[in-house]
């Protein structure tokens, strides 16, 4: 199996639902309801700093989200390394894209409808889009196809887990450059 098309998943595109432009897709987890998977993440990042979870789970747009996790994307780097691994990382991502998609039939559709293509998370974040180098981890878009094949009842393809290893491995050697800059 090969991809057939690269789909690039912008702020603007049907699957995000970040801008005023596209469709927004709630979801409920652990009885709180999320606006986007992009608000759920920074939640989570937050931790138990208990007022700026009150200030993300407060907005109700996705350029709110991004104004209000301002304080998270000045050390995000450093965040998401003291935060978790690669596996915690993508866990998460994978439950909050999930609960997207499995309680938004319509999102879920149009996820279904792109079959064989490769998803392309287009935005500045090095970890689960490509970055504003174009080189970053694309968690997300990864997460997006292995959720498609599950929710097409297909296992993952040989291509989707090489995709997979390949990104564990830079995650790798970003988590060690991330430590040895914090000493």
């Amino acid at each position: 199996m090969s991809y057939d098309l690269i789909i690039p998943i912008e702020p603007s595109g049907p699957l995000c639902g970040l801008s005023i432009h596209s469709t927004a897709y709630p979801f409920i987890i652990n009885g709180c309801k999320y606006m986007s998977v992009l608000q759920a993440y920074y939640v989570w990042l937050a931790g138990d700093n208990l007022m700026l979870r009150k200030v993300l789970l407060s907005c109700t747009s996705g350029f709110e989200v991004l104004e209000a996790a301002i304080p998270i994307k000045r050390n995000y780097l450093s965040v998401v390394s003291k935060r978790c691994d690669y596996f915690e990382l993508r866990r998460v991502l994978y439950m909050l894209l999930r609960a997207k998609f499995e309680q938004n039939p319509n999102a879920k559709t149009v996820l279904l409808a792109t079959r064989a293509d490769w998803y392309l998370s287009v935005s500045g974040d090095e970890v689960i889009g490509c970055g504003s180098t174009g080189h970053g981890l694309n968690i997300s878009g990864l997460i997006m196809m292995e959720l498609r094949e599950h929710l097409a009842g297909r296992p993952r393809t040989p291509l989707l887990q090489r995709d997979f290893d390949a990104v564990k491995r830079r995650w790798s050697r970003s988590a060690a450059t991330a430590a040895a800059a914090l000493q």
